[in-house]
């Protein structure tokens, strides 16, 4: 499974991030890994900024389904 990090230029992609997200999804998905491809995390920073304002949205591909 491949899992893609993907942030807006307000957020530092850290590789440190990665590796968190990555670990995250790979827990979260082991029951069911063998059957999704990919995995894509979109971080973006909603208005106003603030230590709560990280917006997270998650895509999943599954073999032979659309995302």
């Amino acid at each position: 499974m491949q899992v893609q990090v993907n942030t807006d230029s307000s957020i530092d992609a850290s590789e440190k991030l990665n590796e968190y997200v990555r670990g995250v999804v790979e827990k979260s998905l082991e029951k069911v890994g063998d059957r999704v491809t990919r995995v894509e995390a979109h971080f973006t920073r909603e208005k106003p900024a603030g230590p709560d304002s990280v917006k997270c949205v998650m895509e999943v591909r599954l073999e032979r389904h659309q995302p």
